[in-house]
């Protein structure tokens, strides 16, 4: 029930502002805008994240989480300029504390690439989901992480209309998750999510087909 819980949490944010740390602010200011994310009103949940992003600063907490979701928060917003600001501040920020192949470091370098192929470069973003793959399978970080880039992968191929290689990728991903979860009556949302890829591939093979073969006459 999430306008109960935004009810709940705007009543005490309101009185957390006059009466409480800093701290517990941020803790309900984020709270609030990831609710509203989930919504969709994503133009307040910016609002309400950018101030627990200032007290974070303002206190010298750690921000890179909190970037990323003001970056989804932007993405839906469609403000792709603030979103890849957001993501590349999350970026640099994890370089410099966990280094450039940690995990977290990873999942903000693929937001970024997230981003960037939203923006139409295709180019910029696959480079830098093919290097995030490269530094997973180095660091032998977990299959289903690797799967998703894959997919990744596979979907910027399939934004360019490069149908072989997108399936390449996504039969790949779909391979990998198999080996993990099986090939259950219930599918898991990863291989749920790989297919729906594959079903979009399928039929833009189909229409482009079509359209050849309509051209062609």
């Amino acid at each position: 029930n999430y306008p109960e819980a935004l009810r709940f949490y705007k009543l005490g944010y309101t009185t957390e502002k006059v009466a409480a740390t800093d701290y517990a602010v941020i803790y309900t200011a984020e709270k609030i805008g990831n609710l509203l994310i989930k919504i969709n009103d994503n133009f307040e949940a910016i609002v309400y994240l950018e101030e627990a992003l200032a007290l974070k600063l303002k206190l010298g907490v750690d921000e890179s989480k909190l970037l990323l979701h003001l970056c989804m928060a932007s993405i839906k917003a469609g403000d792709l300029n603030k979103a890849f600001g957001y993501s590349d501040a999350a970026w640099k920020l994890d370089v410099e504390r966990n280094g450039e192949n940690h995990e977290q470091t990873l999942k903000s370098y693929g937001m970024m690439a997230r981003v960037k192929a939203l923006e139409g470069n295709f180019n910029e973003a696959l480079l830098d989901y093919e290097d995030i793959l490269s530094r997973k399978q180095r660091q032998s970080i977990a299959a289903e992480s690797e799967a998703s880039t894959l997919m990744d992968i596979g979907h910027v191929y399939l934004s360019v209309r490069k149908y072989t290689e997108a399936k390449y990728n996504f039969d790949r991903a779909r391979g990998m998750l198999l080996k993990i979860f099986g090939d259950n009556e219930r599918k898991h949302p990863s291989i749920e999510i790989v297919d729906k890829y594959i079903d979009e591939l399928n039929e833009k093979q189909k229409r482009s087909f079509f359209s050849f073969c309509f051209n062609y006459k």
